[in-house]
């Protein structure tokens, strides 16, 4: 059985792509053979959207369908399938004769690469003066940097071919260190049996491609949601295209712009991506036809002329002064909210999102680049005691684990200085052995007894000398000597000149876990019990493992290693599946919907980001070894705001101000007012006066003010 359409097929912006696709493959399929629906492969760009895919086929009109299609990922290819709620990657589609080594966690890459690192300057330098933290700081860039050439899959020696004559003189030291990824790097993941991630994906993607050329599968496959801003990926689509029972379908393919502007796109058009991947499946952009029954895309489509018109690429931008009208209709459920500032911005989003979800079963979605914007609206919405699912998760560094962890790490490493000691003993998980109550009174009598005054000696022996001073309680001393004995290992290790890693982190972890046990709880460890401690538990109980390759450091770094290692670590807490309101990224955005869709902190810099210059390369270095530029980012960024743009009920936020500075708004927000003041339309879709006035009542008080008379 194959499918009823062509083999290259698109979904217009707007329109719920991933139910759009599960109502059509169950007509397909499932209506006049039940079974065959099990058969058919399904690849999709991110395993967020292989679950939404899962839960939409359930919610169609045949819920009770027996068999679901195989799902899977084509972008998240991680070794681990198990730690992603069963969703597959499509590693599992690939045979034995075509499987790739396995690959190592991003934290042991940074490690390992910092290992590296360190031992170059030791041997330029003739001494280990440079600390190892800071290695992992430039490891971390070059981390990043591998992942580019690997992604575009470009061989990384031919740096070597850059001649550095036509550079700065820098450029030759500069290639002499790059040889860490170039020589070192490769020999050590070939004595490993090991790949990058990044090349592992690649492998992956290519060999499936080798693999169905070989032998076409002979049930039907289908690629939805990609844009093959890969190479890997655009070649794997290619493949499915020419299956006999293959289909590719792209997202938001605009069939409205006039063929003088398809032949001017640019890098920085969110049509660039799509036409050089039509370019590449060798098909013209009017022989692709719309997924579904045509009927179902007239709703939206002046809102997708509106887009057209706003994201005409600069050669044709002077068509504007021909426009004459535009169809009103194309601005029902759009709206535009300039708020003072980002706190404010925030408030006004969770009051839209508090709005939306008192109608029941209706979904609201913030979608954004920018963290702090999402974490002041996920605080906003606590007033009403809303939770949110965030596609992002949690820093690991923001949990209370991740929080008391930095702290004791503070503390040894100032020899239980006064300050430090009390930010760890002040977390509202320490105990120590007591309750939280006795804890926080003898923590409380130590700061008034003998913390408030001249500084003690370093080390906890100074603290307790200091306590005997002050003829403190028996009690105190015997309290305060227990966390000195659990303490005393950790502070002999961070005060050591060459200390292993992995000896530091055990003994940090055994202390954290003997300051947070609680006596109303012998049976359990409180450390782990809290919200992502679980993911913690496992997280540091690794990291304690890779550490072993890290070799020694000095003692006072491990703070600032500690921190390094993880901060770029996020962990998910598990929701109760009640929420109806999102917090996602440009994209996690990517095949959802919701009934409300809010795209927050359109400034320039945020939509779309910018990339900062490169640490390693110029742009003409980039441009001659074939890496692509900032602009096929911009293209891509461009593109995920054409698709939310396109949704039944949009709001489009900014803020004036952050952080006390002007913002710039938005490229696309320019050119969407330039076109809607052209056509008189401008004032209908701003909505900032009410929503700005609503959220200022918001912490107005009703009552009076009194004058009080002053103490007689």
């Amino acid at each position: 059985m194959a499918f009823k359409r062509p083999h290259i097929v698109s979904v217009p912006s707007g329109q719920a792509f991933l139910e759009q696709l599960a109502g059509s493959l169950v007509e397909d399929f499932y209506d006049s053979e039940p079974e065959a629906l099990g058969s058919v492969t399904i690849l999709l760009p991110t395993r967020r959207a292989t679950r939404r895919l899962k839960e939409a086929f359930l919610r169609s009109n045949n819920s009770t369908t027996p068999l679901l299609p195989r799902i899977y990922a084509i972008g998240d290819i991680e070794e681990d399938d198990s730690i992603t709620n069963g969703s597959e990657s499509v590693s599992a589609l690939i045979n034995e004769s075509h499987s790739v080594p396995p690959t190592m966690s991003p934290t042991r890459q940074k490690l390992l690469l910092a290992k590296l690192i360190h031992r170059w300057w030791g041997l330029r330098t003739d001494d280990n003066t440079k600390p190892f933290d800071q290695a992992l700081h430039v490891a971390r860039g070059l981390v990043n940097f591998l992942d580019r050439f690997q992604t575009a899959r470009l061989d990384i020696l031919s740096l070597d071919s850059l001649v550095p004559e036509d550079y700065a003189a820098h450029w030759r030291e500069t290639i002499d260190f790059l040889r860490i990824i170039t020589e070192q790097w490769p020999a050590f993941l070939e004595e490993q049996n090991l790949v990058d991630p990044a090349t592992r994906r690649t492998r992956i993607l290519e060999n499936l491609s080798q693999q169905w050329e070989d032998n076409p599968p002979t049930t039907p496959v289908l690629a939805a949601g990609s844009t093959g801003s890969l190479p890997a990926t655009a070649d794997l689509l290619a493949v499915v295209a020419k299956l006999p029972l293959g289909c590719v379908l792209v997202p938001g393919l605009d069939q409205e712009l006039d063929q003088e502007s398809w032949e001017a796109l640019g890098e920085t058009h969110p049509q660039h991506g799509l036409k050089r991947l039509l370019h590449r499946l060798q098909i013209e952009r009017s022989a692709v036809p719309n997924w579904g029954d045509a009927e179902g895309y007239r709703g939206n489509a002046a809102r997708r002329r509106l887009l057209s018109e706003v994201m005409r690429p600069e050669p044709t931008c002077t068509n504007w002064h021909k426009i004459v009208s535009i169809d009103p209709v194309a601005v029902q459920g759009l709206s535009r909210v300039t708020c003072p500032s980002l706190a404010a911005e925030a408030t006004v989003i969770a009051m839209m999102m508090r709005d939306a979800s008192g109608t029941a079963g209706h979904t609201a979605a913030l979608v954004t680049p920018d963290r702090e914007l999402a974490r002041r609206v996920k605080v906003e919405l606590q007033r009403w005691e809303l939770s949110v699912d965030d596609s992002a998760g949690i820093p690991f560094l923001e949990t209370s684990v991740g929080v008391l962890l930095p702290l004791i790490a503070n503390m040894a490493n100032a020899q239980a200085s006064p300050i430090p000691l009390l930010a760890m003993l002040k977390h509202p998980l320490c105990a120590g052995g007591t309750t939280h109550m006795i804890f926080r009174n003898h923590v409380a009598e130590l700061e008034q007894s003998t913390l408030r005054g001249y500084l003690p000696a370093p080390g906890f022996e100074g603290l307790l000398k200091e306590l005997s001073s002050t003829f403190a309680a028996e009690e105190l001393v015997g309290w305060f000597q227990s966390i000195a004995s659990a303490g005393e290992h950790l502070l002999s290790l961070t005060s050591s000149a060459s200390v292993s890693l992995d000896e530091v982190i055990l003994s940090h972890i055994s202390f954290a876990e003997w300051l947070t046990k609680n006596i109303e709880c012998p049976s359990i460890t409180p450390l782990w019990g809290t919200d992502g401690g679980e993911a913690a538990k496992k997280l540091l109980g690794d990291l304690a493992v890779m550490a072993r390759e890290a070799g020694p450091i000095h003692g006072k770094e491990y703070a600032s290693i500690f921190v390094k290692l993880l901060s770029d670590v996020f962990v998910r807490p598990k929701l109760d599946g009640r929420s109806h309101l999102y917090i996602w990224g440009p994209l996690e955005a990517r095949l959802q919907q919701a009934d409300l869709v809010i795209v927050g902190s359109l400034n320039e810099g945020t939509w779309p980001r910018h990339t900062g210059a490169d640490s390693w390369l110029s742009r003409s270095m980039r441009h001659s070894l074939g890496l692509p530029g900032p602009e096929q980012t911009i293209g891509l960024s461009a593109h995920d705001f054409s698709q939310l743009f396109c949704a039944p009920n949009v709001v489009l936020t900014r803020s004036t101000k952050n952080a006390g500075a002007e913002t710039v708004p938005s490229r696309w927000l320019v050119r969407l007012d330039a076109v809607l003041r052209r056509v008189g339309l401008a004032a209908r879709t701003d909505r900032s006066a009410h929503w700005t006035a609503l959220s200022a009542l918001l912490d107005k008080t009703t009552e009076s003010h009194r004058q009080i008379k002053p103490p007689t």
